[in-house]
């Protein structure tokens, strides 16, 4: 595995779990109290419910082939172990970590612009 691939996916799947990021411990503003507050209008401040890494992960991860996004959504959104996603796939544990780990090499690729396409 890809250590910082690894912390994005694990920060992906905690913003999609948690209703894309609005789980902040901060109350959601509507766009008026946004910019009585001053935070929209080229401020540079984000609606709290905004995370432009996992939003650009999400992008990613919908271009990977099929079998590679349901193991990563498995890990990273439903927190399962390799053997349950395995078990759910019909798949060896081994199996489901190397679709993994061939999901990071996929991600790392197309993160870092080595590969334009899988």
């Amino acid at each position: 595995m890809i250590e910082y691939v690894e912390d994005l996916l694990t920060n992906w799947g905690e913003w999609l779990r948690y209703g894309k990021g609005v789980d902040l411990g901060l109350p959601a503003m509507d766009i008026s109290q946004q910019q009585r507050e001053g935070g929209t209008s080229g401020s540079g401040l984000m609606p709290p419910n905004r995370d432009p890494e996992s939003e650009s992960m999400d992008k990613i991860i919908c271009k990977l082939p099929i079998k590679q996004k349901k193991s990563v959504i498995a890990r990273y959104f439903y927190q399962w172990s390799d053997r349950k996603s395995g078990e759910k796939f019909g798949i060896s544990y081994a199996a489901h970590g190397d679709r993994l780990n061939r999901a990071h090499i996929n991600i790392d690729e197309m993160w870092t612009g080595n590969k334009k396409e899988i």
